[in-house]
């Protein structure tokens, strides 16, 4: 009998004053927005809160793409808006409705895949099935997306986190399972930036760079390379770096190595749940 997909309460991330270390951890970026959990059953895909509420009607588009999810399946991720100087912005998110065009939903964990029960999976595992579950989408839609890991000191990564406006960094423990409605300490927070200020950079390791963006980071670690997020910063990489781009130069993001493709962890501004307000 198909797997009817209800809601899970999801996983939090516990607030920390130092970034852990070490080959245990994976690191993502944090982001300011809605988190979202998207599930799609015979019945079709619904989209819900991170206390439960129905998201489905408010973000459609999203919705839409989900449509492309594996029967039985539900993912956990953040919804964001980015402006037309690929900043994130947390009031634009908040009138979605007539901004449409700026949200976008960056997923990072899969809780149930093609009716799998997924929680009692390990990090990596659950990650790899992410990466299955999210290909048909990635081929058709800019709307939703893989957000990636970073693999990159944690001084090097506090540095750029910094500079590039990010909200902070999370944590998660390589061999964390997905414990619903708890905050464990498997996944952590570190905060760097009050407030969002995101430019158009994606971590690289071994790659090169504009000669003007050197000075963020020390090269022989981590360097930036320029992608585009909208239609503003598309038409800037055509002019500078040829219309070659693929689904992936959409998308903002952070990655973390060749082996893996297109997650981020993020809670509801000020770790409250507050549905968009529009005023007619």
């Amino acid at each position: 009998m198909p797997t009817q997909i209800r809601f899970v309460e999801p996983m939090y991330a516990l607030a920390v004053r130092k970034l852990p270390e070490g080959p245990d951890w994976l690191y993502e970026i944090k982001f300011d927005g809605y988190r979202c959990l998207a599930g799609k059953d015979a019945g079709g895909v619904r989209l819900w809160s991170r206390r439960g509420n129905d998201f489905t009607s408010q973000f459609p588009a999203i919705a839409k793409s989900c449509e492309d999810l594996p029967i039985g399946t539900l993912v956990d991720g953040e919804i964001v808006a980015i402006d037309a100087e690929g900043r994130l912005s947390f009031n634009m998110l908040q009138h979605h409705r007539s901004q449409a065009s700026a949200i976008r939903f960056y997923v990072f964990d899969v809780l149930t895949f093609a009716g799998r029960d997924m929680l009692q999976e390990k990090l990596l595992k659950r990650r790899d099935a992410l990466t299955d579950a999210m290909r048909p989408i990635r081929k058709a839609s800019s709307v939703v997306d893989i957000s990636q890991t970073i693999a990159a000191p944690a001084a090097d990564l506090i540095l750029a986190v910094t500079e590039l406006g990010f909200e902070g960094v999370i944590a998660k423990r390589l061999d964390s399972l997905y414990e619903s409605g708890e905050r464990s300490g498997a996944w952590v927070k570190y905060k760097i930036n009050k407030g969002p200020r995101v430019r158009h950079w994606r971590l690289h390791t071994g790659q090169s760079v504009r000669r003007r963006d050197r000075r963020l980071l020390p090269r022989r670690q981590v360097t930036l390379r320029w992608k585009s997020a909208c239609r503003l910063c598309a038409a800037r990489q055509a002019r500078d770096h040829g219309e070659d781009g693929t689904p992936e130069d959409r998308s903002l993001s952070v990655c973390q190595s060749p082996r893996e493709e297109k997650d981020s962890m993020g809670a509801d501004k000020g770790g409250n749940e507050r549905l968009p307000v529009v005023k007619s």
